[in-house]
């Protein structure tokens, strides 16, 4: 599933910007605390940690966006 970050956030290997979007599993998205660390993907195939508190869902976003409330797979 895509999620997006919402705040900038620092790594060891560099930043991850606000609006990047990650690829995670949606079972390890569900079942991590506010405060645990979500193993992603980016665009550019970098493997990083980003704390769940850190993401939104890009399919609840794109849901609550769109005029037409009809749900929008992103």
């Amino acid at each position: 599933m895509k999620v997006k970050v919402l705040f900038d956030y620092p790594t060891i290997e560099g930043m991850i910007y606000k609006d990047t979007v990650l690829i995670v599993t949606e079972s390890e998205f569900n079942e991590k605390k506010h405060d645990e660390k979500v193993k992603g993907i980016t665009d550019t195939g970098k493997i990083c940690w980003v704390p769940k508190k850190l993401i939104k869902s890009m399919l609840l976003y794109t849901y609550y966006m769109n005029k037409n409330s009809t749900l929008v797979r992103g």
